[in-house]
């Protein structure tokens, strides 16, 4: 994760949730896994009287629970409050499918906030199969059921190369409060 990743998830999370839970929650962080050198981690980001939970398809630093499969997230149907995601989406082969297993997690009204590169280079970790701008950002969350509250591209990073600039979409949401059809 970079920089402009970690402040934007900060800013938007104080935005949104600053003075809506009182009590402590968690916050699942789908694609948790640090790689290699990375600095940076959402967890530094969670309230320390709330739990922050790791969750990625293999074991690794920043890791706490495993998904058994790749569109398998390991809680209970409207179990959660809070999921985040950070540089995860790019690496998945269905993004719709990703997206609607944590949608279905969620709780009602629980929210979500995504990120992932608009404008980034290629980057095989294990795989890197898109890109996403906010159109493409609402198509996948609204298609899981969600109700979009915010989708933008933002959060530049110097990342060297031909490209000294890098672009991230974010999409916030939140899940409905009834069941879709």
């Amino acid at each position: 994760m970079h920089w402009s990743s970690f402040q934007t998830m900060n800013d938007k999370l104080k935005q949104y949730l600053g003075t809506e839970f009182k009590e402590p929650l968690a916050i699942v962080d789908l694609g948790s896994q640090r790689i290699g050198n990375q600095p940076l981690s959402y967890r530094g980001l969670v309230p320390e009287a709330w739990k922050y939970i790791g969750v990625d398809l293999a074991i690794g630093n920043n890791v706490d629970i495993i998904m058994p499969s790749e569109f398998s997230i390991p809680f209970e149907t409207s179990s959660i409050n809070i999921l985040i995601s950070g540089q995860c989406l790019e690496h998945c082969r269905n993004p719709f499918l990703l997206v609607a297993e944590a949608t279905r997690v969620l709780k009602p009204r629980g929210w979500m906030f995504i990120t992932a590169p608009a404008v980034w280079p290629e980057h095989k970790v294990p795989i890197d199969c898109f890109r996403f701008y906010p159109d493409g950002m609402r198509a996948v969350m609204e298609q899981s059921g969600l109700e979009v509250v915010e989708t933008f591209v933002g959060g530049s990073t110097h990342v060297g190369g031909e490209n000294p600039t890098a672009y991230d979409c974010w999409g916030i949401g939140r899940k409905k409060d009834w069941p879709r059809t």
